[in-house]
């Protein structure tokens, strides 16, 4: 349900029904008519702070039509690390961005659900996206094959619905996700609490108007994961097999990097290097580590 108001100091501002991803309380949110002129290719990310809708805190992205596109809890006290290195904001005009077609994709790939494919590429599975729009195959493939180029692998396969019902044995080891829906999780990847960085680097991606800029932040961000976790396993290999205290870790990568890193992101560079890398992380117990990650 949408309403318009007039407010002197924001002119005519536009009351749209949201519901809370978390409680599914449904509320209202505000933008103004001015804002949305500036929405004709992509989405406006709408930051939904505690007590307007619920207790909680969420982001609502909102189409130019005034229709809510998806709404997720994001966590805005992660702190991602800047590398030196990271490519401009401004990228230069290459072939490949040009076939990515990102306002397709802003508009048809929810939120949540970009936020669980890079989970289960940073995690080295394999992804079914069931979806009868196969106009946007092609799209989804050239962007992830675009923002992983030179760090990860990934295996995604989008699929009409009806040929995975008919198939489903075929499917059955890998994570399956429909629309802002998990269809299929049986090892139970895709958990909220630990999804924090990845929500993070989406609500970098959808915030951008730019597009092309966009792109950047978003292939930006995949690189350094990719690149602190391998310096990880470097780190890792040179101990062979022997126990190591997380700050030791952190003390590397700033050394190496020039980088600060907070321990959530630690623990997400950790869960890569297991994974993905199949490097196991032999953490100390002992209490001095303990403090390490305070």
């Amino acid at each position: 349900m949408i309403f318009k108001t007039y407010n002197i100091n924001r002119g005519i501002v536009m009351k749209i029904e949201v519901r809370c991803p978390s409680c599914a309380k449904v509320g209202y949110i505000e933008v103004s008519e001015e804002i949305l002129k500036d929405v004709n290719r992509g989405l406006l990310a709408v930051n939904v702070a505690e007590s307007i809708v619920c207790e909680h805190s969420f982001v609502a992205y909102v189409d130019k039509n005034l229709k809510i596109r998806d709404c997720f809890m994001a966590d805005f006290h992660i702190e991602i690390p800047e590398l030196v290195s990271a490519e401009p904001a401004e990228p230069k005009k290459e072939k490949k961005v040009d076939q990515i077609d990102l306002v397709l994709l802003k508009l048809n790939l929810p939120a949540s659900l970009i936020a669980y494919i890079l989970r289960g590429i940073f995690l080295k599975q394999s992804i079914i996206i069931l979806s009868d729009q196969n106009y946007i195959y092609d799209h989804v493939i050239n962007l992830f094959e675009y923002i992983t180029e030179g760090s990860y692998e990934f295996d995604i396969t989008l699929l009409p619905r009806e040929d995975y019902i008919s198939n489903k044995k075929k499917y059955k080891g890998s994570l399956i996700f429909e629309g802002n829906e998990i269809i299929q999780d049986k090892e139970k990847l895709i958990k909220s609490k630990d999804l924090k960085v990845e929500r993070t680097i989406v609500e970098r991606f959808l915030s951008e108007y730019d597009l092309r800029s966009s792109l950047i932040i978003l292939r930006n961000e995949i690189k350094k994961s990719y690149t602190l976790a391998q310096s990880i396993v470097d780190y890792v290999n040179n101990f062979e097999g022997k126990e190591v205290q997380s700050k030791k870790i952190l003390d590397y990568l700033a050394e190496k990097h020039n980088i600060e890193i907070k321990i959530p992101y630690l623990k997400f560079l950790t869960n890569i290097v297991e994974n993905y890398f199949d490097v196991e992380v032999p953490i100390s117990s002992e209490i001095g580590n303990f403090l390490g990650f305070l």
